[in-house]
């Protein structure tokens, strides 16, 4: 892989890990979510894992349903790639 195909595969990790962060802030759960965009919970589990691409369009929808700026998600600058890395390899391990 390329330096540039891992610079683009860190920032979906990262908008991921804000899609989360902001779906857990919110309380709201995987499944609730996923009703909204009518997919599976399992389909949205890996949005959230950053285990399958995100189109403009899905992250509008989640961007609606939270209620928010969709800037808000796509923001990055204050993320520390290692802590999102590490944090969503503890959760696959739980699973």
């Amino acid at each position: 892989m390329t330096q540039k195909n891992d610079t683009l595969t860190l920032k979906m990790i990262l908008i991921a890990a804000n899609v989360r962060d902001r779906r857990l802030k919110l309380n709201y759960t995987q499944e609730y979510v996923a009703r909204k965009l009518a997919i599976s919970q399992n389909a949205y589990s890996k949005i959230e894992r950053a285990g399958s691409k995100m189109t403009i369009e899905r992250l509008l929808q989640i961007a609606t349903i939270f209620e928010t700026d969709i800037r808000r998600l796509l923001h990055i600058k204050d993320k520390m790639p290692i802590d999102c890395l590490r944090e969503m390899n503890l959760r696959a391990k739980v699973r």
